[in-house]
C-alpha cells in the first residue's frame, strides 16, 4: 500500500513539474532591445541598435513594430545585418520587408519589419540578431523608450513555426537618451578651478593659524 502511494506521488510529481516546464519554454523566448540603454553624445549622431531573440525553437517568421519618440528621434535605416539570426541557406530563400513611420503621430513612430523563410528552408532555434536598426538624434531628450508592441496581438512581438503557428515570447525594452558630452578641455578647466579654490582655502587657513 505505502509503495503504491509513493508510486502515485511520484507519477503526480512528474505530471506537474512535466507541465511547468512546458510552460515555462513557451514563455522562455524572449526578443529584447540590444544595447539596453544609450546614450547619442550629441543632436545629429546617428546610432544602432539591434533586436534581438533569445531561446527560441522553430522561428520561421517574425513581424515587429518598435515605437520610439520622434521629438527627439528620426528612424534612418532597417536592415537585416550579415549572420543575422534568420540567415537562410539558400541567398533567395527568404523573404523581408519593412518600414519607417516617422509621423505615426505627433510623438511616436515605429519601424516594421517583416521576415519570413520559404521553402525548403528549415526553422531556426536558438538566440540571435533579427535585425538592426539606425536612428539620427534630433533633438537634446530622454531617457525615453524603444518598445516592442504590435497591436491587437497577444504577444508583443508576431513569432510564428513553419506551420504559421504562434511562438509564445515577452519583450525586454530599450531606452535612449540624447545627452551632450563633457568636452575634455572642460573637465580639465573645473578640475583646474577646483584645485585653485581648493589652494586658496588652504591658504587662508595657514594664515590665521596663531605663531607661537
Amino acid at each position: 500500500m505505502k509503495r503504491r502511494i509513493a508510486v502515485d506521488t511520484y507519477l503526480i510529481m512528474l505530471f506537474v513539474l512535466g507541465n511547468a516546464s512546458a510552460h515555462a519554454s513557451a514563455q522562455d523566448t524572449v526578443v529584447y532591445i540590444d544595447p539596453k540603454f544609450h546614450t547619442a553624445p550629441e543632436i545629429g549622431a546617428t546610432f544602432t541598435i539591434n533586436v534581438s531573440i533569445a531561446n527560441v525553437t522553430n522561428l520561421y517568421a517574425y513581424q515587429f513594430m518598435l515605437w520610439y519618440n520622434t521629438t527627439m528621434l528620426d528612424g534612418v535605416k532597417a536592415e537585416l545585418p550579415p549572420n543575422h539570426f534568420l540567415t537562410p541557406s539558400q541567398p533567395n530563400k527568404i523573404f523581408v520587408m519593412d518600414e519607417i513611420n516617422d509621423n505615426y503621430n505627433a510623438t511616436h513612430g515605429f519601424v516594421w519589419i517583416l521576415a519570413t523563410l520559404i521553402n525548403p528552408e528549415t526553422p531556426k532555434n536558438g538566440s540571435g540578431v533579427l535585425a538592426t536598426i539606425t536612428f539620427n538624434a534630433t533633438t537634446l531628450d530622454g531617457p525615453s523608450p524603444l518598445k516592442l508592441h504590435y497591436p491587437g496581438f497577444i504577444y508583443p512581438v508576431k513569432l510564428s513555426d513553419s506551420d504559421a503557428n504562434p511562438i509564445a515570447c515577452t519583450a525586454v525594452d530599450g531606452t535612449v537618451e540624447v545627452v551632450p558630452e563633457f568636452p575634455t578641455w572642460a573637465s580639465i578647466l573645473l578640475i583646474l578651478i577646483v584645485l585653485t579654490v581648493a589652494m586658496s582655502i588652504y591658504k587662508r587657513r595657514l594664515v590665521k593659524i596663531p605663531i607661537k
